[in-house]
């Protein structure tokens, strides 16, 4: 115990007895007891003119404040804690509440570990024998411009991901020029289990040329499982085309055609009409998730329909798909996706008399259980052609959905009325979906609470197997709380109002228990917490309210 009261920095977990405890506990209170007499006497006797006679009291107290940090820091829980534990607190507080690590919002690189290192020599050589810290890297040439005015500032990097050892790497990479070398972090290239690059593809198509010479033959991202592609392509001022020699690639990158493990990839598009997939080549036929999105594109965008066709028809095992373009294509395209679950989709916008479908005409998805529609434009001509294609789509696939989510199909400027009416003949095909969403609401859709109601004639027509409602209203709503929907919401949870039942509807809802509505989950407005309380209390229900700008 000896060792742990002198002033030489504690290298590593204190071991202590419950004698050596106790010691250190009377010693500490005797200490501090000295301290304060100590003070006592100075206040006593120390008068400004003759400071200086009593300077060794004061040097005497210093000292045994001294002793009383190093007794605390002694006796303090978190120095017994042994090295296991406090590496996974370690991990727990890097990582615990980020939902996504290898995002540019998640900032482990100037936030999170630096911290844990600074705090002490135990802490330092506890996080540098934590190897799953150090397996998050995110680098953007923008948050960490310091890294970039030298080259020598990146020496550290080698480092840092030298201390992941075994763990595979998740790597988050965003840089706008030239002048950052790479060379130290794709240094670990076998390791790269999930890779985000943003900026401009110019940029990285060099570097990657460079290592696929020196590889040669060999896959150079053996472990590559996960890849986002984010293309921040900007049209320079007073230019009608993409500026090329900035960051549009001259040729094609095929790094990661040899990616065997590559399963999820993730792309933003560009603003205008140039497009990842005419410069990036990927292995599509292995891939089980793709997710393409675009910046928000002035004047519609002008991508071209047949690069996506052409990769998408290549996607013959997708079981998520996101499709974000608002573009429209030839009404000849066939694509067939037989294992595909889960489909998130932005409807673009319908002209009259036009000669071009939506990618909805296009798809024949026979196990699609999860279906997620936005629309681009909320007019009573485009939510009826999608609903059009959507029934087609179920007819030709015989698709049987158990989850439905509509984003922004009520706007609140066209009429509300028909497209709930519209709405509302749509679930009626579609009796087995189990979980109903609609986001961004804009209007009162009354009507459409109404028709889901549990009513006179015993049986649930519309929706019947629904146990999981979520709302969220748009910021720009009609704040006006429907008061159909807490009709609705109470006419299906049956289990608090059995008493007010006829004999024949006892008998279905006990056989129909398994369906009753369990959970909603409702975005609003401040002013609906009133509105809401006469259903916080029902039994077996799950309510969750919030503000609409609350995650």
């Amino acid at each position: 115990m000896a060792q742990y009261l002198t002033n030489v920095p504690i290298q590593g977990q204190i071991s202590l007895d419950p004698q050596s405890i106790l010691f250190l506990c009377n010693q500490l209170a005797e200490t501090k007891t000295e301290v304060n007499l100590s003070d006592k006497e100075l206040s006593k006797k120390l008068r400004p003119a003759y400071a200086a006679p009593f300077s060794k009291f004061e040097h005497q107290n210093d000292a045994k404040l001294v002793a009383i940090a190093l007794l605390k820091n002694v006796l303090s829980p978190v120095r017994r804690v042994p090295p296991e534990i406090l590496s996974e607190i370690f991990e727990w507080y890097c990582f615990s509440e980020k939902k996504d690590v290898t995002g540019w919002r998640h900032d482990i690189v100037a936030c999170y570990v630096p911290t844990l290192v600074r705090v002490c020599v135990v802490w330092r050589n506890t996080a540098h024998g934590t190897p799953r810290i150090w397996s998050k890297f995110c680098l953007d040439s923008i948050r960490h411009h310091r890294v970039f005015e030298h080259a020598s500032h990146g020496c550290w990097i080698g480092g840092w991901l030298s201390r992941s050892r075994g763990v595979p790497l998740d790597i988050s990479l965003n840089f706008r020029d030239h002048s950052f070398s790479l060379e130290k972090i794709l240094t670990f290239h076998r390791k790269i289990r999930s890779l985000s690059i943003g900026g401009y593809l110019g940029t990285w198509e060099g570097l990657f040329r460079r290592h696929m010479q020196r590889a040669g033959s060999t896959t150079l991202l053996p472990e590559l499982e996960h890849l986002f592609i984010l293309d921040e392509m900007k049209r320079p001022e007073g230019r009608d085309t993409f500026y090329h020699s900035a960051g549009s690639p001259t040729e094609t990158i095929t790094i990661f055609c040899k990616a065997s493990k590559l399963r999820t990839v993730k792309i933003k598009e560009p603003r205008y009409d140039y497009s990842v997939l005419q410069h990036v080549q990927l292995p599509a036929a292995q891939l089980t998730s793709l997710d393409i999105s675009v910046f928000r594109c002035d004047g519609g965008g002008r991508f071209d329909p047949k690069v996506y066709a052409e990769f998408l028809n290549q996607c013959s095992n997708l079981v998520n798909l996101q499709f974000h373009p608002s573009i429209l294509f030839d009404p000849s395209l066939s694509l067939h996706f037989p294992a595909l679950r889960k489909l998130v989709i932005t409807c673009a916008g319908y002209q009259e008399n036009a000669t071009k479908v939506d990618l909805l005409h296009c798809l024949t998805t026979p196990l699609l259980h999860d279906l997620t529609i936005q629309c681009g434009w909320p007019t009573v001509t485009h939510i009826r052609m999608i609903i059009e294609n959507l029934l087609r789509l179920k007819a030709r696939s015989e698709i049987v959905l158990s989850s439905l989510t509509l984003v922004n199909f009520w706007d609140g400027r066209c009429r509300t009325a028909q497209t709930t009416a519209m709405i509302v003949d749509l679930l009626a095909h579609f009796p087995t979906i189990q979980s109903f969403v609609i986001l961004d609401l804009k209007a009162d859709v009354s009507d459409l609470f109404q028709a889901m109601t549990f009513g006179a004639q015993d049986h649930l027509q519309l929706l019947p197997h629904l146990t999981d409602l979520q709302v969220k209203w748009d910021h720009q709503a009609y704040r006006q709380y429907p008061v159909a929907l807490n009709v609705m919401i109470k006419s299906r949870c049956w289990a608090g109002s059995e008493r007010d039942l006829t004999d024949d509807r006892h008998e279905f809802c006990r056989s129909s228990e398994q369906w009753r509505l369990k959970r909603v989950v409702m975005r609003g407005f401040p002013e609906f917490q009133r509105e809401i309380q006469p259903i916080r209390d029902i039994s077996g229900l799950d309510l969750n309210y919030m503000n609409w700008w609350e995650d």
